[in-house]
């Protein structure tokens, strides 16, 4: 049975915070969003093409938009959509708004709370604000994930030890937007980047109505949409991203596997790395880099024929001699 897609609405670039480790570069003075009435399309679209069970719901942040983020639950949980949002929790400056907040998220069919929160945010956003939230929640009970960004020096997270019964989710800082121009190379956490990606099981529309194959934080880049969901329908874009060749071998074998695969054929990334943050920090610079791109085009459909037909021999039947 095929998994069922989340979509993405990155709904804003607008946010009260300016964070040195921001993806998209969001900051108060910008104004770019997506209209409310686009947005309930989107997902009156993703719900008739039974595709998708999820609407994801962030920014920027998104509750500057409250009215129109809480109308957008209400629809979607009214389709039978589940729901997340992301937020930075500046709106837990007391119990009494954070435990208000909650049970109207709550009423409006909120299925999934992430709050991000970690010393790029708390440079904005006082950790008191968090644990507002977290107190609060205790009776509300939404489901709950606490979005920790690190780097090398980071610190344990003050609220980590003390609600330790929480969902905590420790990310390490990737090198785009932002964090590529203020965060020295020397400060990221370098890891495993092999494997294929499990990332890509959404779609995201940005503010500007492109559509990406995921949440990655190196989307935004050219090479990696989709098209425009103002020219495309969702059921369209699902298909472009189905038929999105190099995409596809990213999914089922990995960014690592793709770099080995092009180096044999003599195609080297023009900014070659010993190492890596994670799978998405290398897609990134795969799709970043047009020559790489460019080299690559000849041999993408044969390797992925070589992907087919090794499936295929993995799926061939055992035939038994019944004599």
């Amino acid at each position: 049975m095929k998994s069922l897609l989340k979509l993405g609405l990155v709904y804003t670039y607008k946010c009260n915070a300016s964070c040195a480790s921001c993806c998209f570069e969001c900051h108060p003075n910008l104004t770019e969003k997506m209209e409310l009435k686009d947005a309930l399309d989107y997902i009156h679209q993703a719900a008739a093409s039974s595709t998708f069970d999820e609407i994801g719901i962030s920014g920027g942040e998104a509750l500057l938009y409250e009215d129109e983020v809480l109308k957008i639950l209400d629809y979607a949980s009214g389709l039978g959509l589940k729901t997340s949002l992301t937020t930075n929790g500046f709106w837990g400056n007391t119990q009494e708004n954070a435990l208000y907040k909650l049970e109207l998220l709550k009423e409006k069919g909120l299925t999934n709370l992430v709050v991000s929160t970690d010393e790029f945010h708390q440079s904005f956003i006082d950790y008191d604000y968090i644990e507002n939230i977290l107190i609060a929640n205790e009776i509300v009970g939404i489901p709950l994930k606490i979005y920790n960004l690190v780097i090398r020096t980071s610190s344990e997270h003050p609220l980590a030890t003390k609600y330790k019964q929480c969902d905590w989710i420790k990310g390490a800082c990737v090198p785009a937007g932002r964090a590529k121009h203020q965060i020295p190379s020397g400060n990221y956490i370098y890891g495993d980047y092999g494997g294929r990606c499990t990332y890509a099981d959404k779609l995201t529309i940005m503010p500007d109505d492109f559509v990406y194959p995921c949440c990655s934080p190196g989307i935004r880049l050219k090479s990696m949409q989709l098209g425009s969901v103002s020219e495309l329908s969702i059921a369209q874009l699902v298909q472009a991203k189905e038929n999105a060749a190099l995409l596809n071998i990213i999914i089922r074998r990995g960014p690592k596997w793709l770099k080995e695969a092009g180096e044999a054929r003599g195609c080297f990334l023009q900014n070659r790395q010993d190492e890596y943050v994670s799978i998405c920090h290398l897609c990134m610079e795969i799709f970043e880099d047009e020559v790489f791109l460019q080299q690559m085009e000849p041999f993408i459909k044969e390797i992925l024929a070589e992907i087919d037909y090794e499936k295929h021999l993995k799926r061939e039947p055992v035939f038994r001699d019944k004599t």
